[in-house]
Order: C-alpha cells, then sequence, then structure tokens
C-alpha cells in the first residue's frame, strides 16, 4: 500500500514538473509530491529490508517498542516542517 502512494507521489511529481510545468497550484502540488514520495519510498526499503535481508531478520522491530511510535511521529513533524519550508522557499529555474 505504501508503495502504491509512493508511486502516485512520484507520478504527481513527474506530471506537474513537465505536463504542467509548475503553473500556479502544480508548484504547490510538485513540492508536496517531491516531499513526501521519498519519504514513503525510504519507508517501503526499510521494511523490505526487515522482511527480505537474513541478517536484519533477528533485530527487526515488531511496532510494539514506544520508541517506534516515537519514531513515527519525529518524523511525520520533520516531514511537516520539511514541506513547509520547501513550499515558501521553492523557486524554478524558470523565473
Amino acid at each position: 500500500m505504501i508503495g502504491a502512494i509512493s508511486l502516485g507521489g512520484a507520478g504527481g511529481c513527474v506530471f506537474a514538473l513537465y505536463q504542467k510545468k509548475l503553473a500556479g497550484g502544480w508548484r504547490t502540488a510538485y513540492v508536496v509530491t517531491a516531499v513526501i514520495a521519498p519519504i514513503f519510498q525510504r519507508a517501503v526499503l526499510i521494511a523490505q529490508s526487515f522482511m527480505k535481508i537474513t541478517a536484519l531478520q533477528c533485530h527487526g522491530p515488531t511496532g510494539e517498542e514506544g520508541i517506534c511510535e516515537d519514531c513515527a511521529s519525529l518524523r511525520a513533524s520533520a516531514l511537516n516542517r520539511v514541506g513547509v519550508v520547501a513550499g515558501k522557499k521553492f523557486k524554478t529555474a524558470m523565473q
């Protein structure tokens, strides 16, 4: 499911950049998807690594640890901050 969201975000990013040329609200859509898509891609990479790599399976989190929830909320707040800063400071090369 997260992989599909990541691909959808990357597709939206490409569409906003190449089809709509970052015009109007598409600039905001580009920034949002450019920030969110790699976050989801990293989450898929980490989850798949713990599932497929034998050396990591014994060290993988079960989700019951309190640190998992702390990391998830920290990641969400960092994503929000990065997105807001990127949206405010984004400039195109065309200007």
